[in-house]
Formats: C-alpha cells, sequence, structure tokens
C-alpha cells in the first residue's frame, strides 16, 4: 500500500527554505538589492560649479557603480556650504584648497582632494583699457566668491611684489560668479576674477583674458598644476566612511572625465546655463578638459606648499605657511 502524504507538509518544507534563504542573504549580503548602500551627503550650491559634475555622476550612475548612494543637498551660497560641512551636515564640498587649508591651521579637521587644474582668470572687456595688472588701480574689480579666493591672493601678492601697489584700495564687489559676470557685460565693473567655467561663457561673449591663474603661479617660481578647486571632507568623515569617500572621489574624477570628453554629456545639462548654445557648451566642456585632474601626489602638494610659502613671504599670516600637515592626505593620492 502507498505511504500516504500530507499535503501540507511540501508547503510547510518550502516555507522553510525560503527562511532560510532570507536568514542567508541577512547575513552573508547575497545580491546587491540586500545591502543598503552608504549615503554620500554632498553639498550643492546653486551657482556652484559642482552642479555640472554632480548631475553627471548620478545621471551615469557613477555613485551605485561605485558602492555608495550619491544624495545632494542645496545651499544658497559656498559659505553656507562650508558651514555645514563644519557643523557635519554634509560630508564633502567643493571649494578652495585655501580656506580648506585656513580651517585646519585653524584646529578644524579639515582634508581635501583636487577637484579641477582649470586655471581661473581675469577677464576684461576686449576693447578694455586694462592691459596689465598695474592698471587694476583705481578699477572697479569683481572677485568671484569671497576675498580669500586664491586667484585674487596671487593677483594681489603680484601687485605689491612687482610694483608697491596695494589692490585693496581699489573698489572691489564679492559673490557668485554668475551675478559678477552680469555686471562685468552691463560695464558696471571693469574686471572679474572668474573660475575657469565663467570664464570661457565671458570669452565666447566677447571678453578676453588679462592673466590666467597658472601664469600668476609661474610669476612666483611654481610650475605645474595648482587646484582651482577642491572637493573638501573632515577628517572625522574619513573615519566614519572610509571606503564610501574614497568611492565618492573616484566617482568624481570618472564623471569629470566624461564632462571633458564626451560632447553628448552636456546636452541635458544646458539647463544649467541658460542661453547657451552648442557653442558654449563646447567652450565649458574644453574648459572642464583643462581642469582635469589626471594624477595628484606627493610632487603636487610640494608645489601647492611651495606656493603658499611664497605668497605668505608677500602678505604675511592671510596665507598659511607652510600648509598645514594632513591637509592633502597621503592615503588618497591617484
Amino acid at each position: 500500500m502507498p505511504e500516504l502524504r500530507s499535503p501540507a507538509a511540501p508547503a510547510l518544507s518550502c516555507h522553510r527554505l525560503r527562511s532560510g534563504l532570507v536568514i542567508l542573504v541577512a547575513l552573508f549580503g547575497l545580491g546587491g538589492a540586500a545591502q543598503a548602500q552608504e549615503a554620500m551627503r554632498v553639498a550643492e550650491v546653486v551657482t556652484g560649479n559642482e552642479r555640472a559634475l554632480l548631475a553627471t555622476m548620478a545621471a551615469a550612475g557613477l555613485d551605485t557603480s561605485n558602492g555608495f548612494k550619491l544624495v545632494t543637498r542645496p545651499y544658497g551660497s559656498e559659505e553656507e556650504a562650508r558651514q555645514a560641512l563644519l557643523k557635519g551636515d554634509v560630508d564633502v564640498i567643493r571649494t578652495d584648497w585655501l580656506w580648506a587649508a585656513r580651517q585646519r591651521a585653524g584646529g578644524a579637521d579639515i582634508a581635501c582632494v583636487a577637484a579641477s587644474i582649470a586655471p581661473a582668470a581675469v577677464m576684461v572687456p576686449r576693447n578694455s583699457q586694462i592691459t596689465a595688472l598695474a592698471d587694476l588701480v583705481d578699477r572697479r574689480i569683481g572677485i568671484g566668491h569671497d576675498a580669500g579666493n586664491p586667484t585674487w591672493l596671487m593677483i594681489r601678492a603680484a601687485a605689491l611684489s612687482a610694483s608697491r601697489l596695494n589692490l585693496d584700495l581699489t573698489a572691489r564687489t564679492f559673490g557668485p560668479l554668475p551675478g559678477l559676470a552680469g555686471q562685468l557685460r552691463a560695464g558696471t565693473i571693469d574686471a572679474l576674477v572668474a573660475d575657469a567655467p565663467e570664464a570661457a561663457m565671458l570669452a565666447r561673449q566677447g571678453h578676453v583674458r588679462l592673466i590666467g591663474s597658472d601664469a600668476l603661479a609661474r610669476g612666483f617660481g611654481v610650475e605645474g598644476q595648482i587646484p582651482t578647486a577642491v572637493w573638501a571632507f573632515r577628517d572625522a568623515g574619513m573615519q566614519r566612511k572610509p571606503t564610501s569617500l574614497s568611492a565618492f572621489f573616484a566617482a568624481s574624477r570618472a564623471a569629470s572625465h566624461l564632462l571633458a570628453s564626451d560632447a553628448k554629456t552636456w546636452i541635458p545639462l544646458a539647463r544649467l546655463y541658460p542661453g547657451a548654445d552648442t557653442a558654449m557648451l563646447a567652450s565649458l566642456r574644453a574648459a572642464h578638459a583643462d581642469g582635469e585632474v589626471t594624477h595628484w601626489g606627493a610632487l603636487d602638494s610640494a608645489r601647492l606648499n611651495d606656493l603658499a610659502k611664497r605668497l605668505a613671504q608677500v602678505l604675511g599670516p592671510e596665507v598659511p605657511a607652510p600648509l598645514p600637515a594632513g591637509l592633502m592626505r597621503d592615503d588618497l593620492t591617484f
């Protein structure tokens, strides 16, 4: 006589099997969806150059493919983003190396990684009578960001060194670059210290470069790449999220390469630059190509330290020199 089996037995067995698989996935992380990716909170300033890069990173899935989840947090100004980093509200901001150096020299655990080496520039109208730094005296100058802008400090130091000219006595306006670029176009300021993307757009509109930050550095005897933008973070953040922070920096370099090399990447980014046509987007792509950081090591950090020391010789304690230890972390070279 055949053995009789309860119809409930197979169902119970399958239930136990499914339960066992769930436990195995929970214990050993089987399957990519089983593990939540760590969030990287990145400040996005409404007028910042990081917007294009972060949008590209998200569109290309460079965050999830590198093992983290990009979370952008909007801020109205770079100063707001800086304060958010200091308070621990974000993990990373884009800023300048001199701000990071001042914070670390003052006791904050701020460190940084090079984000762009695209030279900043002093831009003037094509028919301007300003043809040398000395001509900036008694002119109205716009300076992107704030008085700590490294390019502005190099301009001041160069004017003091060469001609004993104190450009702090000129009429200066600080603030977000898009607004200042509008003032330059309108003629309410005579010159603008601009980041590379804004300088590229102004060049397309008929303005010319008076001098670039690369030439200013060479004037102080410093040759080679100098970061015009950095990703700043806290040592405490690196302790909490070492893998995700390193992955973010790798993803940012991948996004930077896309911006530098792929014209199609710029098509959806046109919304960030009202009125930009195909030629303008091509100029922006060229500016990003100039800024792509393909390597950063001990020699590069030493070069930046050399520049800081030479600026400090002219400007004094405005520039912390030598740069504080750990500003450019040895474990994040590439």
